[in-house]
């Protein structure tokens, strides 16, 4: 085999209907991102407004959450007008990945941790020794 046609053909776009199930598959994912998101907005929006504890962790939640919902959107309606280069979903992913990084980050801050501590230093019923037992058995 010729050297410039083999890397031809590893430079060739894919078959059509390969493409178009590439397509179908990154629409489907689009959607459930654009749902998760949607979702993900509902608690926050519900914290901020009816129930005010910290303005500020409030707004800074509804900022992330609808820098979210905004970035699934334009994900959902470029995918959705076939408009699928190469790159989209090497991005799509990253901001999948960052997404769940950035969430278990946050799960161990101090919001968490207070919330651990009030556990073991405050047992006041059988739930919150329960949960006491079940953090110090998950953190060794």
């Amino acid at each position: 085999m010729n050297d410039k046609s083999y890397l031809a053909t590893l430079w060739s776009g894919p078959d059509p209907v390969l493409a178009e199930a590439g397509t179908a598959g990154k629409l489907l994912v689009a959607k459930i991102r654009l749902a998760l998101a949607t979702l993900l907005l509902i608690p926050v929006i519900n914290s901020l407004f009816f129930f005010p504890v910290e303005t500020k962790e409030g707004l800074v939640g509804l900022s992330l959450a609808s820098g979210t919902f905004v970035l699934a959107a334009t994900m959902y309606v470029l995918i959705s007008r076939s408009f699928t280069p190469s790159w989209l979903g090497f991005v799509s992913s990253s901001f999948d990945v960052t997404l769940t990084l950035l969430d278990v980050r946050s799960a161990t801050q101090p919001n968490c941790a207070r919330l651990r501590k009030a556990a073991a230093t405050k047992p006041k019923s059988a739930a919150v020794r329960n949960s006491r037992f079940a953090w110090r058995n998950a953190l060794g």
